[in-house]
């Protein structure tokens, strides 16, 4: 199994267009359906993390009581909303009410302020005397944000990053590739120093989506894509070099290794299917622009332990210890 519980083996309820990351974007997930135990929208993806839609953190809420009952999970990724946007009673409840539960110890909040609107989050006391409170020596508290162009970075957003920063929370961005909008390496790169200079991790570019345009052709081929972020980090040092290149799929998330020869290596991410941790192989040509264009073996095509065209090479929990 890749998921734990019966999350593996729940019929898969492809979300094409869910705003999982709650900024404003439409991000492809693919999902099973949790069972009505779990709450409506939580996701169990790995042993210590649970995807917990915000609405779902009420008092008498199937998926907080899951989250309760299920002590390995000791990480809260909270979807759905603007977290930073939040009425400040409310962020205040909810986190009152994950922190509540002892096991707890990392809760990642989602916000699109920090590039949008970065002067509310620097004059509203409110919202940093909340993020202050809850960042404890024991417990740690991310701000997850996007940022796309290296203008977003600016004296304003700095403000934002330090007020964050200062009232205890840890700060890590991704990095949308887009075309039309910073399919350009000089940009990458100089977003990618500005935030690293700034105090925050760009912790990886990703594609999810068409163009802003929407024109036939207008995305990019995942080879061009893989070339633009190897380009990037060759211009850039330090912690910025860290930043990965994943993708949605239908079948789950998937992290870009390498693309070479007409092949792209892949390795399975938040998987609803038991792609979990696999290194896949899969076909790639110079015009692929996502692998939905593609066919990407399905599990039952493993072949064992031995290396295969049938793409899989290993899965770490089936390694013997």
């Amino acid at each position: 199994m890749s998921m734990p519980h019966e999350f593996a083996d729940s019929p898969l309820d492809i979300a094409t267009n869910e705003a999982v990351m709650g900024m404003g974007d439409s991000i492809p997930v693919a999902r099973p359906k949790p069972p009505e135990t779990a709450g409506n929208g939580t996701l169990h993806v790995n042993r210590s993390t649970l995807i917990l839609p915000e609405e779902e953190v009420t008092e008498w809420s199937s998926g907080l009581r899951y989250l309760a009952e299920h002590d390995e999970i000791s990480h809260v990724l909270l979807s759905g909303s603007d977290s930073l946007g939040l009425p400040g009673a409310r962020l205040r409840d909810v986190l009152e009410r994950l922190t509540a539960i002892e096991h707890v110890r990392m809760i990642r909040l989602y916000s699109g302020l920090p590039a949008r609107d970065p002067d509310r989050i620097a004059q509203d006391r409110e919202l940093l005397g909340i993020v202050s409170a809850f960042s404890e020596s024991d417990r740690s508290l991310y701000v997850m944000m996007r940022f796309r162009r290296p203008e977003e970075v600016n004296e304003r957003a700095i403000e934002a990053f330090r007020a964050l920063t200062e009232a205890g929370a840890s700060l890590v961005a991704e990095v949308p590739v887009e075309a039309g909008t910073n399919d350009d390496p000089d940009a990458l790169a100089e977003l990618l120093d500005r935030l690293t200079r700034a105090g925050v991790i760009p912790y990886q570019f990703i594609i999810d989506r068409l163009a802003p345009s929407g024109e036939e052709g207008a995305e990019l081929p995942l080879e061009r894509v893989y070339r633009l972020a190897e380009a990037v980090k060759s211009r850039i040092s330090g912690p910025a070099r860290r930043a990965r290149l994943t993708m949605m799929h239908s079948a789950g998330y998937f992290e870009i290794l390498a693309v070479e020869n007409g092949k792209a290596y892949v390795k399975g991410h938040l998987s609803a299917s038991d792609d979990n941790g696999r290194f896949m192989i899969v076909d790639c040509p110079p015009d692929a622009a996502r692998f939905d264009d593609r066919a990407v073996p399905k599990p039952a095509e493993r072949s064992g332990k031995f290396p295969s065209d049938a793409t899989y090479l290993k899965v770490p929990y089936e390694i013997p210890d």
